[in-house]
């Protein structure tokens, strides 16, 4: 198992206390609101609207970011938006799916190196959370980081 898969699984499933976050560990991480929910408790296969202003902290390596993210869904239905590291840059949304409780959406971050970006996870059955990976889609699927996003 790689770090990232490791440092992905260990924050789903050993929880943090909020003490945790000046190790670089974002409070909340605790057990999965998704992976082993009952199945009445699921979303229905409808998708989620996740249409709205999210928070997200993802971790990359030893660092932790916290980047804010808005879904919007225009009058012909399709989603968009953008996501923007706090502080850094914001970045319109491509690519953005949801299909049951998935979401994934895509960006290219403009560093003095642009790259692309690809956040995929699942929506939690409340509706209010969102967790999963972010990878490289043009660097082979490398995994770049795990991330949490709350609705607000």
């Amino acid at each position: 198992m790689n770090y990232t898969a490791f440092l992905f699984a260990a924050l789903l499933l050993a929880g943090c206390s909020p003490s945790e976050r000046g190790r670089g560990v974002a409070a909340g991480w605790g057990s999965p609101v998704f992976a082993h929910a009952p199945a009445a408790k699921r979303l229905s296969v409808k998708s989620a609207d996740v249409a709205g202003q999210w928070v997200m902290t993802i971790v990359i390596g030893t660092r932790t970011f916290e980047d804010r993210v808005t879904l919007v869904r225009d009058a012909g239905g399709q989603l968009g938006g953008d996501l923007e590291v706090v502080g850094l840059w914001k970045a319109p949304l491509e690519r953005v799916s949801v299909a049951g409780d998935q979401l994934s959406f895509e960006l290219v971050a403009p560093e003095k190196e642009p790259f692309r970006v690809r956040y995929a996870g699942t929506v939690g059955p409340d509706g209010r959370t969102f967790v999963g990976l972010a990878t490289l889609p043009d660097e082979g699927g490398q995994t770049m980081g795990a991330f949490k996003a709350i609705r607000l």
